[in-house]
């Protein structure tokens, strides 16, 4: 929280992202990931994020003018359940 400068607001969001990356992380009690314990395969880790880092959102308005932007800029809070990302 201190890194990204955001708000205490998002405190929820950003213990929800640190548990994410916990169950993904080699485990010294088990000698592997609590992800792998439970689904029996090495979780991939390449989709992960700096959290409070800036993000980019497409647009997907039809009736964009020909020059507006056809990116939304926003703040990455974390992963959400549907392999994508919160922000």
């Amino acid at each position: 929280m201190a890194d990204s400068q955001l708000s205490m607001n998002f405190w929820a969001e950003a213990m929800y992202s640190s548990a994410h990356i916990k169950n993904r992380i080699k485990s010294s009690a088990y000698g592997k990931t609590l992800y792998e314990l439970w689904y029996r395969r090495r979780p991939n880790i390449k989709y992960m994020k700096r959290f409070g880092c800036i993000a980019y959102i497409l647009n997907k308005e039809r009736l964009r003018n020909k020059f507006e932007p056809k990116t939304l800029k926003g703040i990455f809070l974390g992963y959400a359940d549907n392999n994508t990302y919160r922000v």
